[in-house]
């Protein structure tokens, strides 16, 4: 429906030479490895070449039922290879109407595993408000409104994740039928918005509260290991509780545990709710916190 503002992507089924070489040959590298139907970034990996391509896909097809089976998805298995777009990412949740009409949430901005550094594809840092210009949100609105047209998403929340390209093209690489992961928390610490109220009243035919009642900044920040191993330690953690600026902690992992990379299926270690008055505030708050946690591996 709106082909330039999407990057090549094919569903893939199997390992086989002819599917590897129409990834080749249609998509090229970098490429990108999307399950669909899953959450938290699981399965998701960068692909360079052949080689990378074809033991990535290995792997996720010999996980990708448990996975599913696990969290509770009750559609078949299936996996998307789609050309990898270089860029920021960003998300928005769109309530859209029961006549297609939208309401637009604040905007999110998207750090990746990949961006600092880490061989593995994660949401690292989720940050409210973004750092959009007024100019570029409404021009992103207009590609979100197409793209959730071409679906025929109606009486619900869209959550759309996008990349913003050097040349400043917008690329829709998610929709999906929901609200966005810990939009919630993050929506009422930033803006004193209700989130999932709004999600009700769109599905009830209502409008959205969207009216700002807070001026603040905040971030959704997780962290994985650099590779796999048995978790020993968390140190600092006991610490970042008590700074006044993190105002909610969650830890998926304990020491004892088996834990790894997001691209093979392994949950977050553990995530902060950070808020300050300003965006330099917040970037010092989260270097802060990156400067006193350490994961220690056995």
């Amino acid at each position: 429906y709106v082909p330039k503002h999407i990057p090549r992507f094919i569903l893939v089924k199997d390992q086989k030479k002819a599917t590897l070489d129409k990834i080749v040959s249609y998509i090229k590298f970098p490429c990108i490895i999307k399950p669909t139907n899953l959450s938290s970034s699981a399965l998701v990996a960068n692909c360079y070449d052949r080689t990378e391509l074809e033991s990535t896909l290995q792997v996720i097809f010999k996980k990708i039922h448990t996975m599913y089976r696990g969290k509770g998805v009750e559609q078949d298995p299936k996996i998307l290879v789609e050309q990898l777009i270089e860029g920021d990412l960003y998300s928005v949740d769109a309530y859209v109407n029961s006549r297609g009409g939208m309401y637009f949430s604040p905007f999110v901005e998207i750090k990746t595993g990949k961006d600092i550094g880490y061989d593995d594809f994660f949401m690292y840092t989720q940050i409210t408000p973004s750092n959009l210009e007024k100019e570029e949100r409404e021009k992103i609105k207009e590609v979100v409104k197409k793209s959730v047209h071409a679906l025929g998403i109606r009486s619900c929340c869209a959550h759309v994740e996008f990349y913003k390209t050097k040349k400043g093209f917008v690329k829709i690489v998610e929709i999906g039928a929901r609200i966005g992961g810990y939009r919630d928390e993050m929506y009422f610490d930033a803006h004193g918005i209700r989130h999932g109220m709004n999600d009700l009243l769109i599905h009830l035919g209502e409008k959205p509260l969207l009216k700002p009642t807070k001026k603040k900044h905040t971030v959704f920040m997780k962290f994985w290991p650099r590779k796999k191993g048995v978790l020993k330690s968390i140190k600092g953690i006991k610490k970042i509780r008590e700074f006044p600026f993190v105002v909610r902690t969650m830890q998926k992992k304990v020491p004892g545990e088996k834990v790894g990379l997001s691209k093979y299926g392994h949950l977050y270690i553990c995530a902060f709710n950070i808020i300050a008055d300003t965006r330099t505030e917040l970037l010092a708050n989260i270097r802060k916190v990156e400067k006193t946690l350490e994961i220690v591996l056995k």
